[in-house]
């Protein structure tokens, strides 16, 4: 398993700002001590020695690759083979990971919420059709006054319009 990993770590150029690795090792703390020469800024590896951590993402039995994206969802679940392709297939995967600012398809910017891939489109452009046809209600924003949480409507500040959707029983 050590020259896959060093074949991984060789391949997939992990970096703090992009690709960060972090491997789960069913074994105690003490077992560690053998990765310090593979950790660093990007790569770190967690102890678990009860499996309980590698039973939760089904790998108690057989190694796996999980990438997540920077939304902490799994992009890819690669199974741990003997013939060494998941680490080409997951190098490869992680080369073909637009950057972090565009993960979602669409740059992230603050303060803006992006959840990408939640709702379905025919759903997405129903709520828009519909804030169109209604309109929002203008909602404002929340401040601090004298200690007491007070909803304040300043367009210098934020513009901000809310359309509450409620389905129906």
């Amino acid at each position: 398993m050590d020259d896959e990993l060093d074949e991984l770590f060789r391949n997939a150029h992990f970096d703090e700002d992009r690709v960060i690795f972090c491997g789960i090792v069913r074994a105690p703390q003490s077992v560690l001590e053998n990765f310090a020469k593979q950790t660093g800024q990007a790569i770190s590896f967690v102890a678990d020695p009860d499996g309980m951590i590698s039973r939760s993402f089904g790998a108690a039995d057989k190694p796996r690759l999980f990438v997540l994206d920077p939304m902490l969802r799994a992009v890819a679940n690669i199974p741990w083979d003997e013939s060494g392709a998941h680490i080409k297939t997951a190098c490869e995967l992680i080369r073909g990971l637009p950057d972090v600012d565009n993960s979602a398809g669409v740059p992230l910017t603050a303060p803006v919420l992006i959840v990408p891939r939640v709702l379905d489109f025919p759903l997405c452009e129903t709520l828009v059709r519909v804030f169109g046809e209604v309109g929002g209600e203008d909602s404002g924003f929340l401040v601090d006054v004298d200690g007491k949480t007070a909803r304040m409507i300043d367009h210098r500040l934020k513009c901000r319009s809310d359309l509450v959707v409620v389905h129906p029983v």
